[in-house]
């Protein structure tokens, strides 16, 4: 979920929405846009060898707004939710 003021720092919804292609769904809501990779969420699991190139685009368009500010995922510190949105750096 990206409010509309992030949306504007990465071009605006038209650009990011060609830059992800029409396979990853990019729908407006009333204060931003949500961005979803199919039906179910990955988490990127390497030892089966996930196919994570979707989720890589989507990190293409948006990472320019990651900060060290992150709050941490559930389960992980602020340095393993970092390392582990790295991962789609690759």
């Amino acid at each position: 979920l990206l409010d509309y003021e992030f949306c504007e720092q990465l071009g605006g919804v038209d650009s990011m929405r060609e830059r992800l292609g029409k396979e990853i769904l990019l729908e407006e809501l009333t204060h931003g846009v949500v961005i979803q990779v199919g039906p179910n969420a990955k988490l990127g699991d390497r030892n089966i060898k996930e196919d994570m190139s979707l989720y890589k685009r989507v990190n293409q368009v948006v990472c320019s707004l990651r900060t060290p500010e992150h709050l941490p995922l559930p389960g992980f510190n602020k340095i393993e939710t970092l390392e582990w949105l790295k991962r789609f750096d690759e």
